[in-house]
């Protein structure tokens, strides 16, 4: 009967500790949020410091994780990530499960680049015969090149190497990007 008690009290105690093993992570997280950016510029270290100190104030720590700028919407509106970093205003229309946030952290726009192509302003009607290069996932570029010749770029540096050959004629790239180039 001992050895049967003492059997049951060591599995018990397994179980016991295994429960808080597993509970520690989820509570040591507790006060951590977790942002997604598509890469870490000077603009994204600046961003996170801001979001640090802001949410610091109220006992949460802040982590970025970096990945492709479409995962990071996805991841977002999925709700496998507390929070996204540069996205244009209205993108919850098609992301509902994300909610913006009233007070921009940074405002950015949209650049138009070019080499010597003779572009001088962004205008769709004129440029029916340029080709636009377009970063996968940057959806105020993708927006703005609707209905013209694209080509799709993985980062900066294709869209660099792109417009150097002139493959195309002008890159769009958002301003909080632009150091790349």
């Amino acid at each position: 009967m001992y050895a049967q008690r003492l059997r049951l009290s060591r599995k018990r105690n397994i179980g016991f500790a295994l429960g808080l093993w597993l509970l520690v992570p989820a509570i040591a997280c507790a006060n951590e949020l977790v942002f997604s950016s598509m890469e870490r510029t000077p603009i994204t270290v600046l961003a996170e410091s801001m979001l640090s100190r802001a949410y610091g104030e109220f006992g949460y720590d802040i982590r970025m994780t970096l990945m492709p700028s479409r995962r990071s919407l996805n991841m977002a509106n999925s709700g496998r990530v507390d929070g996204e970093l540069f996205r244009i205003a209205g993108i919850e229309k098609s992301f509902p499960n994300l909610v913006p946030v009233p007070y921009p952290l940074i405002q950015g726009r949209l650049m138009a680049v070019t080499m010597g192509s003779g572009i001088t302003d962004w205008n769709p009607q004129h440029l029916s015969n340029a080709v636009v290069g377009v970063r996968r996932g940057i959806i105020v570029a993708e927006r703005a090149a609707r209905g013209l010749k694209t080509i799709m770029v993985n980062d900066y540096d294709q869209m660099l190497d792109l417009l150097k050959a002139g493959r195309i004629d002008v890159g769009l790239v958002a301003e909080v990007q632009a150091s790349h180039l």
